[in-house]
């Protein structure tokens, strides 16, 4: 989302978990509370392989400022490590859908 923040594979994997798991009625809290434990369980499972669910930190780059932004597209790394959140993401939400 170009802010540094929370990677977007991480976020598209939370928001398919979401769909999946998430509850629809305000007062149905068990379904609230266990799509909450599966999302964190997706999160802890990503952190462990990459430290870390924040874009800035993977990518060694601060995407909020444009001279960063510019510096990590001209070092290639949304061709270099991207592709390998992308996959990881993909690989844990495979195990959880």
């Amino acid at each position: 989302m170009r802010k540094g923040e929370v990677c977007g594979t991480v976020t598209g994997a939370v928001m398919a978990l979401g769909l999946k798991y998430g509850h629809c009625r305000e007062d149905d809290v068990e379904t609230r509370q266990k799509a909450n434990a599966i999302i964190a369980d997706f999160m802890d499972k990503f952190t462990q392989r990459h430290q870390t669910v924040i874009c800035k930190k993977l990518l060694g780059y601060d995407l909020s400022r444009k001279d960063e932004a510019e510096k990590a597209a001209a070092g290639g790394v949304f061709t270099t490590i991207c592709p390998g959140m992308i996959e990881d993401a993909v690989e844990i939400l495979e195990t959880m859908l």
